[in-house]
């Protein structure tokens, strides 16, 4: 025979599996749209500005690159709400799945990336975006936690992804 607290608890992990579901759908919506306007309508200005070498991630010429393509990359924020200028009041207006997609983002931008590397680039986006201390703090704990398991050989860490071939146009 159930309990009243053995039937409220169940209530209860039914209603965090409900909210979380919605969480997740997003993340999958992410996970599969991640960036297409650069395959879409903005793909001529990514091969023109990729005749230029690609400089490492938050270097003074990567920085020069993006002012010097200030329009394309305007453009790309417009369009792609994990990054912080997307919004007026930038971090302040993101939500966690914008700032999860902006994490994963930022330690992709070479598929070898070292776990020094990628905290190279999470310390210095969040001196560059005024993140307070609480919210770098919790981008490292992700990558600690989360993304360093992405060097170990299992099959248990993998998520049905896009296949092999990404459409130019959706």
């Amino acid at each position: 025979m159930e309990t009243d607290t053995a039937s409220c608890i169940k209530n209860h992990i039914k209603s965090v599996q409900r909210k979380l579901s919605v969480l997740i759908k997003e993340l999958q919506n992410r996970l599969e749209n991640h960036d297409r306007s650069k395959l879409e309508d903005e793909l001529w200005y990514w091969e023109f500005m990729d005749q230029e070498p690609k400089y490492p991630y938050g270097s003074k010429e990567y920085f020069s690159k993006i002012k010097r393509n200030k329009m394309v990359f305007k453009m790309h924020y417009k369009k792609n709400r994990h990054h912080p200028e997307h919004f007026m009041n930038g971090i302040n207006d993101m939500n966690l799945i914008d700032i999860m997609e902006m994490l994963c983002d930022w330690i992709s931008y070479k598929d070898d990336i070292s776990i020094t590397d990628a905290v190279e680039v999470i310390e210095k986006q969040s001196r560059r975006f005024g993140f307070s201390d609480e919210l770098k703090n919790i981008l490292l704990n992700t990558l600690f936690e989360y993304f360093a398991k992405l060097r170990m050989p299992s099959e248990e860490h993998s998520v049905p992804m896009l296949n092999e071939e990404i459409p130019m146009a959706l």
